[in-house]
């Protein structure tokens, strides 16, 4: 017998799709997709070029892809739930940031230590830390 989700009408796939929580999810993953591509290239760039330790250029990459993130996430991502104050949204995505940062780093620094590749354990940080972001900007944040 076929599950549920294989019984699922286009209709039914149009509104989850369609449904401005999933719009919003969609959003969210290309500005940040966005500001892991400027945080990877910065990791790279320092670490290839200037011998950096792959953890701190990862300090001066989230520095620098914050401000795409909160850019993108701000005027587009939660545009419709804006709070009054660009001061307030900034400061309080930036406690959101800053705990992602640190949750970032601390589970690099685990990855580092059991994958030796740094790209793939950088990899594996970035699939881990946004779906908590997400929920923190959309429901505190920028509310």
């Amino acid at each position: 017998m076929p599950s549920n989700a294989m019984n699922a009408s286009p209709a039914k796939i149009k509104a989850l799709i369609l449904h401005p929580t999933s719009y919003q999810i969609f959003k969210f993953c290309c500005i940040g997709l966005l500001a892991a591509i400027v945080n990877f290239a910065v990791d790279i760039f320092l670490v290839h070029h200037f011998n950096w330790h792959p953890w701190v250029a990862n300090i001066l990459g989230f520095l620098i892809s914050f401000q795409v993130s909160f850019l993108g996430q701000r005027y587009w991502t939660f545009k419709t739930q804006q709070t009054k104050s660009n001061h307030r949204a900034l400061g309080k995505f930036f406690i959101v940031a800053t705990f992602s940062f640190i949750l970032n780093m601390g589970l690099y620094g685990i990855y580092l230590l059991v994958i030796p590749n740094y790209l793939v354990a950088l990899f594996c940080t970035f699939a881990t830390v946004p779906p908590i972001t997400f929920v923190l900007s959309k429901v505190w944040a920028f509310k």
